[in-house]
């Protein structure tokens, strides 16, 4: 099994990404903006040298990942920044079918916001089901341990 930093990925490496976020997180927030949003923010997120993006993988196969940000306030204002034209209509049509998700939008944007200072985030990690419980999270999570130490960061918060 191989662990790398990823900063771009190709649209076969996205749609497992999507397809295991939708599978792994399936309780996730975003998932209620459907795939496009998904991907958009992930695709998004690789762009902006302050993310940490790790993929294990097997013979071209996505087995998990982890995403975490240095700031977790430009992480979220540059995703809508960078997305806001498409970003609209398809929460507009979320926010039709179920409309309390308002309030998880607003959370979701503003909670960078409210901190005293925007932090360093752990944001997504996620491993396929049926490999879960065989340490490949704990590898991702040193992995980040060793990226975040190499920029001079000791602490983060999970989001």
């Amino acid at each position: 099994m191989d662990i790398k930093i990823v900063k771009k990925l190709d649209p076969q490496e996205l749609d497992q990404i999507v397809k295991l976020h939708q599978k792994a997180l399936s309780e996730s927030f975003i998932n209620n903006f459907g795939e496009n949003f998904i991907k958009n923010s992930y695709k998004t997120s690789l762009e902006s040298s302050g993310n940490i993006f790790l993929i294990i993988s097997e013979n071209n196969k996505i087995l998990g990942y982890l995403l975490a940000t240095e700031n977790s306030h430009n992480f979220n204002t540059y995703i809508v920044q960078k997305n806001f034209f498409t970003l609209i209509p398809t929460i507009l049509k979320a926010l039709v079918k179920k409309p309390l998700l308002i309030f998880h939008l607003l959370k979701w944007y503003l909670s960078s916001f409210f901190q005293e200072n925007s932090r360093p985030e752990l944001k997504y990690v996620a491993i396929s089901k049926d490999l879960r419980g065989k340490g490949l999270g704990t590898q991702l999570l040193n992995k980040l341990r060793n990226e975040y130490k190499k920029r001079h960061i000791k602490n983060y918060i999970v989001g």
